[in-house]
């Protein structure tokens, strides 16, 4: 696994498929956007990435915040205390609209 080689939280590293990025920067907290096809082997060659706002502290600063958990909490208590799943894009959806 990866992670095990010395990666800890706010690594920058070079990521070329879409999906992984999702996953390392929000499970991982790594430091990475989607990388263009051959610059990723560039970075990987150099050991390096090119500095943009996803691999910085203020690039990474949230323009808006929403405390959803008040949603959450009645989501979970109309659902039985289960999580029904499926309301995270919706979630999303609401959000980008406003």
């Amino acid at each position: 696994e990866v992670r095990r080689r010395g990666h800890g939280m706010g690594t920058n590293v070079a990521w070329g498929e879409s999906n992984a990025v999702v996953y390392v920067n929000s499970v991982w907290g790594w430091r990475t956007e989607k990388i263009p096809d051959y610059l990723d082997i560039c970075c990987a060659i150099a050991g390096v990435v090119p500095e943009g706002p996803m691999y910085t502290d203020a690039g990474r600063r949230p323009a808006v915040v929403v405390d959803a958990g008040p949603a959450v909490d009645e989501i979970l208590k109309r659902g039985g205390g289960e999580d029904p799943g499926g309301w995270m894009p919706l979630l999303g959806y609401v959000l980008a609209r406003r």
